[in-house]
């Protein structure tokens, strides 16, 4: 497997593996939750300015994903402007339990070290059971509550590093 900077390119397979990546919460949200977050997944890619996505592969084929924000640089509404953020965790469900999320997040993870963050944050929903596993054996801590979305509660997370 290889972890590599997404290129141009690689647009619409970020979208495909993103949807696939999140159809498994489809069913808990509901229709018309799941057209908005669809809709969003598929915009993902229009971040790319502003945020650096990385992509895993193995053999060539896209399996996974994550976008990281340098401090300052970030997008995400609650997150500390001086933190660096990370968002659009995914992982196709083939590929899933190979610590490709891992893998993907401690990339995130070293890059805000390089850049000197004092914290990277985060934000995740009751459904991501997985996610939410891997960011506390990360030593993510959760930090509160945020407004719910899609119908589920969500939570900021932050790794003082």
């Amino acid at each position: 497997m290889i972890i590599r900077r997404a290129c141009l390119s690689d647009e619409s397979s970020i979208h495909a593996v993103l949807v696939e990546s999140y159809f498994e919460f489809a069913a808990r949200i509901g229709s018309d939750n799941w057209t908005t977050m669809r809709s969003r997944l598929e915009k993902a890619a229009e971040y790319a300015g502003l945020e650096t996505f990385y992509l895993a592969e193995i053999k060539v084929h896209l399996v996974g994903l994550i976008s990281y924000a340098a401090p300052f640089k970030g997008t995400t509404p609650r997150i500390p402007e001086d933190w660096a953020s990370i968002r659009f965790l995914g992982v196709l469900p083939s590929a899933q339990g190979q610590g490709i999320g891992r893998l993907l997040t401690e990339q995130c993870i070293v890059n805000a070290r390089e850049d000197r963050a004092k914290s990277i944050g985060l934000f995740t929903s009751e459904a991501m059971i997985a996610a939410q596993k891997l960011y506390t054996n990360l030593g993510f801590c959760r930090v509160s509550e945020i407004d719910s979305h899609f119908g589920l509660r969500y939570w900021l997370y932050k790794l003082d590093l």
